[in-house]
């Protein structure tokens, strides 16, 4: 049996394949039951934006128990798609925060934090330039 070679290249484009799949089938449920649904598709929606930006390289750390993205993995590949993720994610957790904001907010926060990530080079008036941005929470 031949094995395939295990390059970086190859572990990313098989993990953004997945997740990928992850996002399509998570949007053919919410209609099922959005109640269910609808932060899952966040949730993948999230991780779609990170693998997208992600070089992976197998550089990665381990933080109490969990293994991360080690910083310096992370570039621009693929910027404008995986800002389209996370933007989306960000509508969608704004959302579930009108409905249930103890269950979500930690959530919204998390993805405005990537949100931020994902626009420190300045771009992030992509995303707020047509949208009402309420001054709330803001110091």
């Amino acid at each position: 049996m031949r094995s395939r070679p295990s390059t970086s290249s190859t572990a990313n484009s098989e993990a953004l394949s997945f997740v990928k799949e992850s996002v399509k089938l998570r949007r053919q449920l919410v209609p099922i039951h959005p109640g269910s649904y609808t932060p899952n598709l966040a949730m993948s929606l999230n991780n779609l934006h990170i693998r997208s930006r992600t070089g992976f390289e197998g550089a990665s750390i381990h933080r109490r128990g969990r293994q991360t993205l080690a910083p310096g993995s992370f570039h621009t590949r693929r910027h404008s798609e995986a800002l389209l993720f996370i933007e989306e994610c960000v509508q969608i957790r704004r959302q579930l925060v009108v409905v249930n904001p103890r269950a979500h907010a930690p959530g919204l926060a998390k993805s405005l934090n990537n949100l931020y990530s994902a626009n420190s080079d300045g771009t992030w008036r992509h995303f707020y330039s047509s949208k009402k941005v309420s001054k709330s929470g803001a110091s």
